[in-house]
């Protein structure tokens, strides 16, 4: 399965992802790679530095369209040369929240097929 076991409690449940993402802030653009993915937050990894409480904008890979999610970063963790992070999705608007839920079936259908080869 796909689901993702946190120690806090989430308001949704987190679902394994590896899209590629674009995180755009006041610095600059940089590329991300997202660990796992729910309608209200996201966590990934990315080689520059953003402190908690910043605010992005996640470009996510949605084929065949990219759609842009305001993101708060909760919390970040330095892992080897890259770091970690925890953001959840804020002001999303009904488009986004359907585009998101969507995503996270197609997710959820390939991880069902893959495991049933």
């Amino acid at each position: 399965m796909t689901e993702v076991k946190a120690e806090n409690k989430r308001k949704d449940v987190r679902h394994r992802s590896d899209d590629i993402l674009y995180i755009s802030s006041k610095e600059g653009t940089f590329k991300g790679k997202a660990i796992d993915i729910s309608v209200s937050g996201i966590r990934f990894y990315a080689e520059h530095k953003f402190s908690t409480g910043y605010i992005v904008d996640l470009s996510i890979n949605y084929n065949p369209i990219n759609f842009i999610q305001k993101a708060f970063v909760r919390w970040t963790s330095k892992v080897e040369n890259e770091y970690e992070y925890g953001a959840e999705f804020i002001n999303v608007n009904a488009i986004n929240k359907l585009l998101l839920e969507d995503h996270i079936q197609n997710i959820i259908r390939k991880t069902l097929v893959s495991s049933e080869e």
